[in-house]
């Protein structure tokens, strides 16, 4: 009897130490966050957040289960992944449900010539490669200096993707009878593209010093769609390019990632408020919601104007420009 008792007792004592190192072993995740001034010298980009960072752990699995605590990424995480899911449900909606009105008769976009899906296409793919690229680094950027300076080139290559996949469908449909037109504005495009991919992927680039000219390098990649815009505006007239290229959503894309991009910049709110906006509506985390504004009102400008040019398959021989 004694010995059953011991036996029990035992078990009992057993149990109960795993028990509770299970517990304190799923609490210690979140003791772990460590304040900015412990994190690597690589790793530090915003003194203004002062607490809650992920410590460096060396495993793309540990990286993962952090998605879903809370620390200094988790917003930036999930506010891109979300985004990227959504742009892609867009456009499989865009593709076979929703519908174009051809001549008086409804048609899916799926069912238009293969240059206009073309061109929505390489939008979409281009609005979540962005999307994906942001939301990888921002999971795995706690794994190790090598894997956080790679996966930060890549969301910097993802961004560059991302405006010239916007700008092309545009500058197609804006010199849509002008083929030279837009092998010139193209041309211009990719070049800026490619040389904003070729500092991207410089080490310089990743210095704190350099944060400021990282955004302004996209927002003048960006801004260069001005010169096609006013070309065309001069061409057919400001009310003409409004109606046709639904230029007031074109207006709200830029204004959403000019903004956005100077929220980010700038380090608002946080750089009034050290150490309040840690985990939540930091400036990275307004960015990132700009960004999707954005993709959405190019989405509308773009089905817009995709709309329009199906029912004017003969613009071209009007000699309109």
């Amino acid at each position: 009897m004694s010995n059953g008792i011991h036996r029990h007792t035992s078990n009992k004592q057993c149990s109960s130490p795993n028990k509770v190192s299970l517990e304190e072993k799923s609490k210690s995740l979140y003791s772990k966050m460590i304040p900015f001034d412990l994190q690597p010298i690589w790793l530090k980009d915003n003194e203004f957040l002062q607490t809650n960072y992920r410590p460096i752990n060396n495993s793309y699995w540990k990286c993962i289960k952090t998605m879903f605590l809370l620390h200094t990424e988790t917003f930036n995480i999930w506010t891109h992944l979300l985004g990227c899911v959504f742009v892609c449900l867009l456009t499989l909606s865009a593709l076979y449900i929703h519908t174009f009105k051809l001549s008086d008769v409804k048609i899916q976009l799926s069912s238009l010539p293969t240059i206009d899906k073309a061109m929505f296409s390489l939008f979409a793919i281009s609005a979540a490669s962005c999307l994906l690229g942001s939301t990888t680094f921002h999971i795995f950027t706690c794994h190790s200096e090598s894997t956080a300076k790679f996966l930060n080139k890549i969301d910097y290559l993802g961004t560059t993707v991302c405006i010239i996949g916007s700008s092309l469908p545009l500058i197609y449909y804006g010199f849509f009878c002008h083929p030279w037109l837009i092998f010139i504005y193209c041309t211009v495009f990719l070049v800026g593209g490619g040389l904003c991919c070729y500092i991207s992927f410089s080490d310089t680039f990743r210095r704190r010093d350099y944060r400021k000219v990282r955004p302004t390098m996209f927002i003048l990649l960006g801004l260069t769609g001005i010169i096609p815009i006013c070309h065309i505006i001069s061409m057919r007239g400001f009310t003409e390019v409004f109606d046709r290229y639904a230029l007031h959503w074109l207006c709200m894309m830029a204004f959403c990632y000019i903004f956005g991009a100077f929220i980010y910049s700038m380090r608002i709110p946080e750089r009034f408020f050290p150490g309040k906006f840690d985990i939540f509506a930091h400036s990275h985390q307004i960015f990132h919601m700009f960004v999707i504004f954005g993709i959405i009102s190019h989405y509308e400008c773009l089905t817009s104007t995709v709309s329009y040019y199906s029912n004017h398959q003969s613009i071209c021989q009007a000699n309109v420009f």
